[in-house]
């Protein structure tokens, strides 16, 4: 569904690309969407080091248009970037852009919750680079789960990951998203687990030259069927070594690579009194049948 509103928006507006009808095309794509709960949708503009000023100003001028020239929110009226220590051209820095260029949010909707979000380069991250050349290459992208540049520690604790599904505008350089948070993936993942089952993810992560296993999130489920989030952080190395460990499976994840973890927190009584049932069932039909058998033989 989310797939099928981005190619009808992408391939609809054809370059034409302004705030307000792009707001307007969000509120029916996050409405059509709302059962899936959505976090966002955003607008990635091309920008050329030389168009860099201009687009600022227009920027500017349209976030004011919307929240007020008296607004005192802040966000960045400048195209931001991560750290320097964490930007690097990857091979999958755009070949049509030689010199210094940006693919800046231009647009996000919900406007004033990913206030923050506005301006970000998404270029300067090395994975989002990754992204953007496969969804030019296939026409989308789901990208692996990340965390958002604008979202905040939560009430738990804990930033939570997202999921992007990436398009292509037509007859343009830009792109456009749909952001779903990886809560939502994961619930849909273990809404069918049974008590006691736990699913925990992590991915595999270049922090500076060096790989790590990043702990994404995860899932337990309770006796009465409800799934609460796992939190603090479980580091992989010491998981797979607990006791109650049913399994862990390497997944390729859009280059990335996901390692899924089930384990089993204690036995649901209401099964195992099943279990027993069966096996007392099953010890009862044989000595009938080896009666039946004996009685006629005789």
């Amino acid at each position: 569904l989310a797939l099928y509103a981005l190619v009808s928006y992408a391939s609809g507006v054809n370059g034409n690309i302004d705030g307000e009808s792009f707001r307007l095309h969000s509120e029916n794509i996050l409405s059509i969407l709302g059962e899936n709960d959505p976090e966002n949708l955003g607008y990635f503009k091309f920008v050329n080091i030389s168009e860099k000023q201009d687009y600022e100003k227009e920027s500017l001028d349209y976030v004011l248009s919307r929240l007020g020239e008296n607004t005192t929110l802040e966000w960045n009226k400048e195209i931001a970037q991560i750290p320097e220590e964490f930007q690097r051209r990857t091979e999958f820095y755009p070949s049509y852009c030689p010199d210094e260029c940006f693919y800046p949010i231009q647009y996000v909707e919900p406007l004033t919750s990913n206030l923050g979000a506005v301006n970000f380069d998404i270029l300067s991250r090395p994975d989002r680079q990754k992204d953007l050349s496969l969804a030019r290459k296939f026409g989308r992208q789901l990208s692996h789960p990340f965390e958002l540049f604008q979202d905040q520690v939560g009430d738990d604790g804990r930033i939570p990951f997202s999921v992007a599904l990436i398009r292509p505008v037509l007859n343009t350089l830009d792109f456009v998203d749909i952001i779903i948070k990886f809560d939502t993936v994961l619930k849909e993942i273990t809404k069918s687990s049974s008590p006691g089952l736990v699913t925990i993810l992590h991915q595999t992560t270049k922090d500076i030259g060096r790989k790590n296993v990043e702990f994404v999130g995860g899932t337990e489920v309770n006796e009465n069927l409800e799934s609460s989030f796992v939190w603090p952080p479980v580091n992989y190395h010491e998981l797979i070594k607990q006791d109650g460990i049913i399994g862990s499976r390497r997944i390729d994840w859009s280059g990335e690579t996901l390692f899924v973890t089930l384990r089993r927190d204690y036995i649901d009584r209401s099964y195992l009194v099943t279990a027993v049932l069966i096996a007392f069932l099953g010890i009862g039909m044989s000595v009938v049948l080896a009666y039946s058998f004996f009685y006629s033989r005789k």
